[in-house]
C-alpha cells in the first residue's frame, strides 16, 4: 500500500507544479487529467489507516481523516485564491522572480508541498 499511496502522491505533486507552469490550455488540461489520474488515493488511504488502528481507536481515526478531509476542502480554495498573482500582492518579494511570469505556480506549489 505504501507504493500505491506514494506514487499517488508524487504524481500530484508533479501535476500540481505543470499546472501552475502551464502556459497554454493543452498543458493545462493534461496537467489536470494526470492530476485526476494520479489522486485517487482516497481509498488506499482508507485501507492503509484501517490496518494501522486498532478496534478502540478506529472511530477516531476515520473521523479525524473525514475533518481534515472536510477543512482541506474548505480552507484550500480560500487559501488559493489569496495566492494568485503574488507579484501583485508582495512585489518586493515575488517581483522579478517565475511567479510575475507564472502567477498560478504559488498556490500550485502550495498544493503540491501540502
Amino acid at each position: 500500500r505504501k507504493p500505491a499511496l506514494l506514487t499517488g502522491l508524487a504524481g500530484a505533486t508533479c501535476a500540481a507544479v505543470m499546472f501552475g507552469l502551464g502556459q497554454d490550455l493543452t498543458t493545462v488540461f493534461i496537467a489536470r487529467g494526470l492530476d485526476g489520474f494520479f489522486c485517487g488515493n482516497m481509498g488506499v488511504t482508507r485501507t492503509y489507516l484501517g490496518e494501522i488502528v486498532d478496534a478502540s481507536t478506529e472511530a477516531k481515526g476515520f473521523s479525524f481523516l473525514s475533518v481534515c478531509f472536510s477543512l482541506g476542502l474548505f480552507i484550500g480554495p480560500i487559501l488559493g485564491g489569496e495566492l494568485v498573482y503574488p507579484a501583485r500582492f508582495a512585489p518586493s518579494i515575488f517581483g522579478g522572480t517565475i511567479f510575475e511570469t507564472h502567477p498560478f505556480l504559488l498556490p500550485n506549489l502550495t498544493y503540491a508541498i501540502f
